[in-house]
């Protein structure tokens, strides 16, 4: 997620770019890694961030082991990194929040 402003960013709500969930397991397949969380950057001469959510997704439950022949399911990375796979798959890692505090934002997207 993207916002800039020649004025100001004032978020009074929620910016969510969390990670997806990983795939729960069966008897042959790994629990899969929760994905990574997202990146949210804030771009303005004035940043009033509010609330925002980049968590990485939960892992999926009740897989194959790896060391036991269960083919590993890692979960997919954005800001943060995917969650590694097996009997239990891990959550995904925190993604990123940038805020940016800048004169003029538009000369950071257009020559």
């Amino acid at each position: 997620i993207i916002l800039a402003s020649r004025a100001s960013i004032a978020n009074a709500g929620n910016l969510i770019a969390t990670g997806g969930a990983g795939v729960n397991g069966t008897t042959t397949w790994s629990a899969g890694g929760g994905g990574g969380g997202g990146i949210v950057h804030l771009l303005a001469p004035s940043i009033n961030s509010g609330t925002i959510n980049v968590a990485g997704g939960p892992g999926g439950i009740n897989g194959k082991s790896v060391q036991s022949g269960g083919s590993p399911e890692p979960g997919g990375g954005c800001g943060g990194s995917g969650g590694a796979s097996d009997a239990t798959g891990s959550p995904g890692g925190s993604g990123q929040v940038i805020t940016t505090i800048v004169a003029e934002p538009a000369s950071l997207f257009a020559p």
